[in-house]
């Protein structure tokens, strides 16, 4: 193909930065000496951009099998011109499913060329310390994979039939995707305010009330765990919500054993198990020396908080208890 090119877009959606970082191995891969970002993740809103004369390459993650909405949502902003894209979806280590199908009409419709895709694995949102899910993906074999292929990409660029039709695979008319549980993340009495959460929100969906104390609309979340994996203290899950925004949770990350745990706080947990024993649900578990409430197993019986001889465990937005 005849075409002066020297410069490489990255655009990319990637809360977590996964996705990120696959595009970058990319686009050091195709090695142009000019290289801009996009990055849409914080873009609330932005204004219209016209892309002219340069390779794009379009990173997005994987929801449900399916491009991320508010992915989608975004990139509506970006037109192609007729420059050439190389499209890319990274999905946690289950499928992609219709994502680089779509993703695909997604940037003919806004104009760009596409002529070559791929999907790379990148450590799952949800994936956490005792459930982990592809965890530390993309590694270094995944980035040097991803490197080799920005070079295939640009060999590809320079061929007379670069644009004749490929395989991508996927289903048209895409998977449907079922409305998710409200969920929404939440942390404990330990939070101090420091805000980092705030910060990597990309629906700004996390804010402070009158009080100072971090709260979310669950109507914005979209679940993507940045905040997550921010979080200094790692007291911030996403947790199902009740009827009323209600909620049991253990208010202690201490994970000192019970005399050590007392003179550090009034509250903490002492890893007693009396939770454990009570909960009808086995919806408690100890871990060196910690309870936690699995939230997909509670089902708010509030036993466990009754039995708790700390009050370690808080049972929010309860209406008060009827006296015995």
């Amino acid at each position: 193909m005849d075409m002066n090119l020297d410069t490489t877009t990255l655009v990319f959606f990637s809360p977590t930065h996964t996705t990120e970082k696959v595009v970058k191995a990319i686009g050091s891969g195709i090695g142009f000496p000019r290289r801009e970002y996009v990055d849409l993740t914080l873009e609330v809103e932005g204004p219209e951009r016209i892309l002219t004369d340069r390779l794009t390459v379009i990173g997005v993650p994987v929801y449900a099998g399916r491009v991320a909405p508010l992915a989608v949502e975004r990139l509506k902003r970006i037109k192609g011109n007729g420059c050439p894209a190389v499209l890319v979806a990274v999905y946690g280590n289950r499928d992609y499913e219709d994502a680089l199908v779509e993703l695909y009409d997604l940037a003919v419709e806004a104009g760009f060329r596409p002529f070559a895709a791929a999907a790379f694995v990148g450590e799952h949102s949800y994936s956490r310390k005792g459930m982990p899910i592809a965890e530390g993906r993309p590694d270094e074999a995944d980035l040097k994979q991803a490197k080799e292929f920005g070079h295939k990409c640009l060999e590809k660029l320079q061929q007379p039939d670069c644009f004749e039709s490929f395989f991508i695979k996927g289903n048209r008319p895409y998977r449907s995707v079922a409305p998710s549980a409200p969920q929404a993340p939440v942390c404990n009495e330990n939070c101090f305010g420091c805000g980092e959460c705030l910060t990597v929100c990309p629906t700004a969906a996390m804010s402070r009330d009158a009080e100072g104390k971090i709260v979310t609309d669950a109507g914005k979340c979209i679940k993507c765990c940045a905040c997550v994996k921010a979080c200094p203290k790692n007291i911030i899950e996403i947790r199902p919500q009740g009827k009323k925004s209600r909620r049991i949770y253990v208010q202690c990350v201490n994970k000192d054993k019970g005399g050590v745990a007392r003179k550090a706080c009034t509250v903490a947990c002492i890893g007693c198990g009396k939770c454990v024993k009570v909960c009808p649900f086995e919806a408690i578990t100890l871990e060196n020396n910690l309870a936690y409430i699995d939230p997909n197993k509670c089902k708010s019986c509030r036993k466990c908080e009754e039995a708790c001889p700390q009050n370690t465990i808080i049972a929010l937005n309860f209406p008060p208890r009827k006296p015995k």
